[in-house]
């Protein structure tokens, strides 16, 4: 028979079971509550998690080089979110999904070539966030946007945006060095902007695309080439991990510095590089002209270039940053720009493409 103290302490041991059980079903283990729901088979600086009733959506932002978490956080499945976007260059990703209603501002109005952003721009659905170089708060307030998308680089502090309840975002796809890389960053914004599934079928449409066009000239003979720009006695040219190395092997171009891997661009002295450049075939560059240019202007930073063989046989090709949109709706043709560089190196492997991005200098 049990006596007085046994008793309270049976009842005791029962209520924390009992407040144990209840606490367990309240706060499940939030490790056991998410699955993968989307991880990308390029881009390294994304993860997409679904909570068990397929709810929630879990974003982890990844740092791309070493894989650390640089924010992590929950985010209705169906939503229409009001967006700001710091930077132009997402607001293509948006179009591509059909969400680009969802935009209510963006960075740099001015600097937008995408046509359905202008025309929004224009009548006013997106307005300009920028005072001068500075962000207008007035303007980010009077929009009441649920997310910011910013970039990840610099020493701005948007904790004024979180702590009012804009959910600030940075969006880092610059970063990838691969094309299929940045434009699958265009499934993230599927996520954000409750259009997961569209963003997803996008991009493998695209991808399949991409990888066809490749696999088309497979076979052909590579021809070399080297890009950059000179600057003061030395040649600065992306090295042989980055983005624009890989669109030219994957053009079927053999990239004169293939070998050099770096995580910013290459600085070499630019007579130890002239060298390098007699044994090129093609030489390619970006240039921001009002003018496309010509062969005559073509090496006016260094006239000696004149000397070389990609010269001489006028094997010069370029993309203008002014007239195209190359940092913006560029981002979701990476068929297109390849389309480009195959219709440089192997002419005769689709004669009908017309260049967009990349052309070949005028004789």
């Amino acid at each position: 028979m049990l006596n007085k103290t046994n008793c309270i302490n049976a009842l005791i041991v029962a209520c924390l079971a009992f407040l144990t059980a209840c606490n367990s079903q309240a706060k499940p283990n939030p490790e056991g509550a998410w699955t993968l729901h989307y991880t990308p088979k390029y881009a390294g600086g994304f993860r997409v998690l679904i909570n068990a009733d397929s709810s929630l959506y879990r974003i982890i932002l990844l740092n791309s080089n070493n894989k650390d978490t640089i924010k992590d956080w929950t985010t209705p499945c169906l939503s229409h979110p009001k967006t700001v976007c710091l930077s132009t260059t997402h607001l293509p990703m948006f179009e591509a999904i059909h969400a680009l209603d969802q935009v209510v501002g963006v960075g740099f109005a001015h600097l937008v070539k995408n046509p359905l952003a202008k025309a929004a721009i224009a009548d006013g659905r997106i307005l300009n966030i920028n005072n001068g170089d500075d962000i207008s708060k007035e303007v980010m307030l009077s929009l009441q946007p649920d997310q910011f998308l910013v970039y990840s680089y610099g020493d701005k502090d948007y904790s004024s945006y979180q702590t009012l309840g804009i959910e600030v975002i940075p969006i880092a796809e610059y970063l990838e060095k691969t094309p299929l890389g940045r434009s699958e960053w265009v499934v993230l914004i599927g996520a954000l902007s409750g259009k997961l599934n569209e963003a997803k079928t996008f991009f493998q449409n695209m991808e399949a695309e991409y990888i066809a066009i490749q696999q088309s000239i497979a076979f052909q003979k590579q021809p070399s080439v080297f890009t950059g720009y000179y600057n003061s006695g030395h040649w600065y040219a992306p090295p042989g991990n980055s983005f624009v190395a890989q669109f030219l092997q994957d053009a079927g171009a053999r990239y004169i510095l293939k070998d050099s891997l770096s995580d910013q661009n290459l600085v070499i002295p630019f007579e130890k590089m002239f060298v390098s450049m007699h044994s090129c075939d093609y030489w390619g560059k970006l240039s921001f002209t009002e003018d496309d240019p010509t062969a005559n202007n073509f090496c006016s930073d260094a006239p000696q270039m004149k000397e070389l063989p990609s010269y001489q046989t006028k094997k010069l090709f370029f993309c203008n940053t002014q007239t195209t949109d190359y940092f913006g709706d560029a981002i979701m043709q990476p068929q297109v720009i390849l389309k480009d560089l195959i219709k440089i190196f192997h002419p005769e492997v689709d004669s009908l493409h017309v260049p967009v991005y990349f052309r070949s200098v005028e004789q």
